[in-house]
């Protein structure tokens, strides 16, 4: 997976026309244009197609893991007519692509696109293209887009992509950014009620502060490697308790729509995959991502993912990557709540995506990060992995690191 450095400046300006695109993209088929518009999937294949050239041009190298897993994507996709398989292909060639960038500038630009697209509901309103509707009984304003759902998915992005660039780089007035975020998304919350949302990026923030202190127990790394194993039990438990009246009010019904969707799913569903994006035999949504992983890839890929995601996670433990684990358990956290995993039109979904693929290995997760991220992943005064200070100037100790201003 490993690039060579000639081939980032290629791709840097390939991945940030795709990227502002999808966010744009996503943002005007939910406010001006519909979900099924033509432009959706016009962008989509454009981007797709940019992305595919730049990857040849550039002389990016494919790793055989991600050459097998479109490979069997293809094969779903021909046998299943699983259309789900198309955003795992989208998101395992996008991924090729940013493995080609520089890490910091590609976590710029999915912070810039977050921001940008949130921006641009506001800039909706104020340009009165769109109204914001209060959906009663529960008061909960749209910002002029087709759901809160939806709208909350840009306030999260925006708001833990921001945190994270600013305190993994340790930017100078992170902690005004951390209050302004933090404002934001509680005040957007109060009119909107998006709970799911809200409630993880509450946990990101306080994992920002825990992660660190917890990082050298090996239970709560365990346990953070094994959360979406963990999340996925806890679904087929609620879909068990379908008829408990205090259980559906208290996870909004999602018992009894669980139960209802598994009901009509079989055994080759499970194993061979069906579309869950498209699922109409019962019921038209499942707001649980771990679900859609199971049913929308099939359970090899869903084994698959957990394997991946239980080495990243170890891994970005061992390099001292507490920032990057913040942000992975926080959103894994909201994928109980919706079906957002595989919505690729958001910047948050692409970056764990990344991150998941990106550091299976622990000799990119401990050598590929730049030097600066390296130092400010871990306190002063706390060790260091061995491989770090190998490459540290030779009057550099643990009580005196090189921080250089960002």
């Amino acid at each position: 997976m490993d690039q060579s450095s000639h081939t980032r400046p290629r791709m840097t300006p390939v991945i940030f026309l795709c990227l502002f695109a999808i966010a744009i993209n996503a943002v005007l088929i939910q406010t001006v244009t519909t979900d099924d518009s033509a432009l959706k999937n016009i962008v989509r294949i454009a981007a797709l197609g940019l992305v595919i050239v730049g990857i040849i041009f550039s002389n990016a190298r494919v790793s055989t893991g991600i050459i097998l897993l479109i490979l069997y994507s293809l094969v779903l996709l021909a046998v299943r007519q699983n259309m789900d398989q198309l955003s795992y292909i989208f998101v395992f060639i996008l991924a090729v692509a940013m493995f080609a960038m520089e890490e910091r500038k590609l976590e710029k630009i999915l912070m810039l696109a977050s921001l940008v697209s949130l921006a641009l509901v506001f800039v909706f309103l104020a340009g009165h293209v769109t109204t914001d509707v209060i959906l009663e009984p529960r008061s909960r304003h749209t910002y002029g887009t087709n759901g809160v759902p939806f709208f909350y998915n840009l306030v999260y992005g925006a708001g833990v992509m921001t945190i994270a660039y600013a305190y993994k780089y340790r930017l100078r007035g992170r902690l005004w950014v951390l209050v302004g975020s933090a404002a934001a998304a509680s005040y957007l919350f109060q009119q909107t009620d998006a709970r799911g949302g809200y409630y993880a990026f509450v946990a990101f923030v306080l994992l920002l502060f825990v992660v660190p202190l917890l990082s050298r127990m090996w239970l709560f790394r365990f346990a953070a490697a094994m959360l979406p194993v963990a999340f996925l039990f806890f679904a087929f438990y609620l879909a068990s308790v379908y008829q408990d009246s205090g259980a559906n009010i208290l996870w909004s019904f999602r018992p009894r729509l669980f139960q209802r969707f598994f009901e009509n799913v079989g055994l080759s569903d499970f194993f061979l995959s069906t579309s869950v994006k498209y699922f109409d035999r019962a019921v038209t949504i499942v707001d649980n991502s771990w679900i859609h992983l199971m049913v929308g890839g099939g359970a090899i890929l869903c084994v698959l993912f957990f394997i991946m995601y239980f080495r990243a996670v170890m891994n970005l433990f061992e390099a001292g990557r507490h920032v990057e684990i913040a942000f992975i358990i926080a959103t894994c956290i909201y994928f109980n709540s919706e079906s957002i995993m595989l919505r690729i039109e958001n910047m948050f979904a692409i970056y764990f995506w990344y991150l998941i693929l990106r550091y299976t290995s622990p000799l990119i997760a401990s050598q590929r990060l730049p030097i600066d991220a390296m130092l400010v992943a871990s306190p002063r005064g706390k060790s260091l992995p061995k491989s770090v200070y190998k490459r540290l100037p030779g009057w550099a100790t643990k009580d005196r690191l090189p921080v250089r201003r960002l």
